[in-house]
């Protein structure tokens, strides 16, 4: 675009000179665009301009200062005038900013009758060089026609043009090139970052203030650069600083590459990218903050100055918000990851909890914090993804919906901080929230197959009555050995009741373990019943017993009966002879009598107590047959999960 604007320019530069006809007064306000692809310009406003024949022209001072040659202050024109202002039209087309702006005419007058023109504000050399022959001070030596045609058709053998009072000092070189002052200078040594790198070491090395103080005699900016060095900055912010305090109208350069807001978020975009120079794009912008560039532009230009601030004031945010986050986040992790019984995991134990929500470090961060701070869809695109996850992720991490919702009085940097903390967050809660679920699954499956196990104890304590098939017989040995599988079976009971799962499937074995003890502790009452009417220490029920062994316990009955009824005959034979009666035998009959009761009220209490508990067994065998063929909830086939 600058090499068409050339053209047109000279275009119609030299259709006014081959109608001898000198504008005197160009400059972007008298320059038309008649159409912008191709771009084509028409020249405009001919007030003051002015046939002339031969070669000069004695004119009065109207002019454009700022676009006026250096022989106007003569009042002795030629046509190299007009270009010029082509070249100051050029110079500030290719600079964003003319060399005079906010100077007075004295001032500019002075400069243009003791020094050149700086060109080192444009970062093109092809166009330097153009610039640099159109705004030679010396009518006679400046471009015209010709060479302008010949840098058009990029004309290698076109010599760069010198200054000719630029002879008196010799040249800085640096390779191929040369500087003959300090704007110049720091021009080449910001073309790119090889040559940059190079100026960081003769700032070093001193090269630089040799020459400075050799051929240019500016002890002030020798002062400057002492000052410069005896600081404690990196060697690239220092040379910084060095580059601006000798040329401070040189565009916003860093490690030879131009500065600008579009390119640094550009950079950010790449960073954001998967792409193998995402790497490089990262480290560049964490380059940018970590040496305060943006800032350091704030006096030049308010928007890079506006970027730093609030780049820095959001990394201070982040910080400051993502301490409480993580804190937060912390601790619900530690709850979250917590195993059966609150047991931490292992890897909480050893590196802590806060490292499940580690926020990433800066260098992750600044490409989010340039796209947030850039403005356009971005960061609403941000708001929009962090409130998806907050809806996501409200059941399970509630602390993260407080981090997503938008304080009324917050900043762009605190915005863009906590939605740049609630994005990285929301990936990290994800991961963990995956990894618990994983985790819990296998706790599931490990406590099923505990249950199971548990449950296998039980049947196994119920073998001994199974394999009996509910037969077991009210002996004293059966009752010793059904009293120690009771005893098993509570013991194992009270085992699964110290376990203290919330499962279903836990809860049903509970419940049938209940009903279970329940049986087993109706069946243990009634043996310890047997026992007590076994234990009776009635002298007259062993003899029973005795006579029932002996002789069955039908005849013994049938016997004590028919004693009885002797003895009431006799006594009533004694009573017929006296009136007394024979007193010792009615004493016996009544106790005869009396142990007869006695002897038939136990044999019944035996066999009540006896049926029972054949009741209580059968009903208890039933229960342990119903638990112990229950496999629907419980399979025994449950093979153990991955740990």
């Amino acid at each position: 675009m600058l090499a068409r604007l050339a053209e047109e320019l000279s275009a119609g530069v030299r259709e006014l000179h081959a109608r001898n006809i000198l504008h005197r007064d160009l400059k972007p306000e008298n320059v038309l665009i008649k159409e912008t692809s191709p771009l084509r310009l028409a020249l405009t406003d001919f007030g003051i301009a002015a046939l002339f024949e031969g070669t000069r022209l004695f004119t009065d001072n109207a002019r454009t200062v700022k676009y006026a040659a250096p022989e106007a202050l003569t009042g002795v024109l030629d046509a190299k005038a007009d270009w010029w202002s082509v070249g100051m039209i050029l110079l500030e087309a290719a600079s964003g900013k003319h060399p005079f702006d906010g100077l007075s005419e004295q001032v500019i007058n002075h400069h243009l009758a003791t020094r050149p023109v700086a060109v080192a504000g444009i970062m093109f050399p092809r166009m330097e060089k153009l610039c640099r022959g159109l705004l030679l001070r010396d009518p006679g030596r400046r471009w015209g026609a010709e060479e302008v045609a010949r840098w058009l058709r990029d004309d290698s053998a076109l010599p760069m043009p010198v200054e000719s009072n630029a002879a008196l000092a010799r040249p800085f070189r640096l390779g191929k090139k040369e500087a003959r002052n300090i704007e110049e200078l720091a021009a080449l040594y910001a073309a790119g970052p090889e040559a940059w790198q190079q100026g960081v070491r003769d700032l070093e090395s001193g090269l630089i203030q040799l020459w400075i103080k050799e051929e240019l005699c500016d002890f002030n900016l020798l002062r400057d650069i002492h000052d410069i060095l005896g600081g404690r900055e990196s060697a690239e912010r220092k040379f910084l600083r060095f580059l601006y305090a000798a040329a401070p109208d040189l565009p916003p350069c860093w490690r030879g590459r131009p500065l600008h807001v579009q390119g640094i978020a550009a950079c950010a975009r790449q960073a954001c990218a998967n792409a193998p120079e995402a790497k490089e794009a990262r480290a560049r912008l964490a380059d940018l903050h970590e040496n305060g560039v943006c800032s350091f532009f704030a006096s030049r230009h308010a928007e890079l100055g506006a970027l730093g601030e609030n780049w820095r004031q959001t990394l201070l945010a982040i910080h400051r918000i993502g301490e409480a986050a993580q804190k937060t986040g912390g601790d619900w992790a530690q709850k979250a990851i917590a195993g059966r019984n609150g047991v931490v995991h292992f890897n909480t134990l050893i590196y802590g909890p806060r490292n499940l929500v580690e926020l990433p470090p800066s260098i992750m961060l600044n490409p989010y914090i340039v796209l947030a701070l850039d403005g356009g869809t971005f960061l609403d695109a941000l708001e929009k993804d962090v409130r998806n996850a907050a809806a996501e992720l409200a059941d399970e991490a509630p602390w993260f919906v407080e981090l997503t919702r938008t304080a009324g009085t917050e900043t762009i940097a605190e915005r863009s901080a906590r939605l740049i903390i609630a994005r990285e967050m929301a990936g990290i809660v994800r991961d963990l929230m995956r990894e618990v679920r994983k985790r819990r699954e296998i706790e599931k499956e490990n406590r099923l197959r505990h249950i199971v196990e548990l449950r296998a104890t039980v049947v196994d304590a119920l073998q001994v009555f199974l394999r009996a098939e509910g037969k077991l017989d009210t002996a004293p040995e059966q009752i010793y050995s059904l009293r120690g599988m009771l005893t098993r079976l509570r013991e194992r009971i009270q085992n699964i009741r110290g376990i203290g799962y919330t499962d279903a499937p836990f809860l049903r074995l509970s419940g049938q373990i209940d009903a279970l003890e329940s049986h087993g502790d109706m069946l243990e009452k009634a043996l310890d019943n047997i026992e007590a009417n076994r234990s009776a220490p009635s002298w007259l029920i062993r003899l029973l017993r005795r006579l029932m062994q002996r002789h069955g316990g039908r005849f013994a009955l049938m016997e004590i009966c028919l004693g009885l009824l002797f003895f009431l005959f006799l006594r009533g034979f004694a009573f017929s002879q006296s009136p007394f009666g024979n007193t010792p035998l009615w004493l016996l009959a009544a106790l005869a009598a009396i142990g007869a009761l006695i002897i038939i009220r136990a044999r019944l209490r035996s066999r009540f107590l006896r049926r029972t508990a054949r009741m209580r067994m059968l009903y208890f065998y039933r229960a342990c047959k119903r638990f112990a063929q229950d496999e629907d909830v419980f399979p025994t086939n449950t093979a153990p999960p991955v740990p």
